[in-house]
């Protein structure tokens, strides 16, 4: 067994979204990414779409140039609660404590499994900020290469792992327009 892809570090990739406001919102948005409507992009897919339960295995097949790629994944976690919100940033950019202040918050993530071309985790978050009642999405993404193909590509998966985050917000906030 080789340790080639032991020699890269972890790299980190957060992207967050406010995709509306309201209960309302929050509440339709979940339905959205529980159908993996997040992921149905045309160049990236979930395919079939997986329960939301933890084990489940998920396939997504993306189009990078001119190469489509199956990568085999497994639901790591679901979960959904109220968060106390800790500090609300204000306009000026300085932050402060927001007391009685909660955040409901839905959350999923998948790790990638033998076969994928890299090893990590992607986790989606949807928070209902009841302080402001903005609502927001966030796709948060560790990982490092894990396969020859993606150690030789990595800045291009970088890309593409960026791509994703934005489009998927795109998505997000389309879908919910369109409810």
């Amino acid at each position: 067994n080789s340790n080639w892809n032991h020699n890269h570090k972890l790299k980190l990739e957060a992207y967050t979204a406010q995709v509306g406001k309201g209960k309302k919102t929050y509440d339709q948005a979940k339905k959205i990414l529980n159908k993996w409507g997040h992921f149905q992009l045309g160049w990236v897919e979930v395919s079939p779409p997986p329960p939301m339960v933890k084990d489940a295995p998920v396939c997504v097949v993306a189009k990078s140039l001119f190469l489509w790629t199956g990568n085999p994944l497994k639901m790591v976690f679901v979960d959904e609660g109220t968060i106390p919100r800790q500090s609300i940033s204000t306009t000026d950019g300085k932050t402060r404590t927001a007391p009685h202040s909660e955040v409901q918050r839905y959350r999923f993530a998948h790790g990638c499994q033998t076969g994928h071309l890299l090893a990590g985790e992607e986790r989606f978050s949807l928070e209902w900020d009841k302080f402001d009642d903005s609502v927001w999405y966030e796709v948060y993404t560790i990982s490092r290469p894990a396969h020859p193909l993606s150690v030789i590509s990595y800045p291009l998966v970088r890309f593409y792992q960026g791509k994703f985050a934005r489009d998927s917000a795109s998505a997000l906030s389309r879908s919910l327009q369109e409810a």
